[in-house]
């Protein structure tokens, strides 16, 4: 019998968490130092909760983007990547 896989096709790590994934992350040294900055100016003591608060920081922007966007072609008609346009 094989083992239960994960969302992504993978095996489980040992002793995972149920609800928790693990990812490897790479990062070029711009990246890096962007992440440390951040995460001293924040006083973020663990990189890898810097790094999992960057990334949910980043997918609700990403929300209000798309929101915004769905809004603004309800209110005004077409949206586009750009703005918003209205047909007239």
């Amino acid at each position: 019998m094989s083992a239960p896989k994960n969302g992504n096709g993978d095996a489980p790590a040992a002793g995972a968490t149920s609800g928790i994934r693990r990812i490897e992350l790479m990062l070029d040294e711009e990246q890096f130092a962007a992440l440390e900055g951040w995460r001293y100016a924040n006083r973020v003591a663990d990189r890898s909760e810097a790094a999992r608060e960057l990334v949910r920081l980043g997918l609700l922007s990403e929300i209000a983007r798309v929101y915004r966007l769905v809004a603004g072609a309800a209110d005004f008609g077409e949206a586009t990547e750009e703005g918003y346009e209205s047909k007239a």
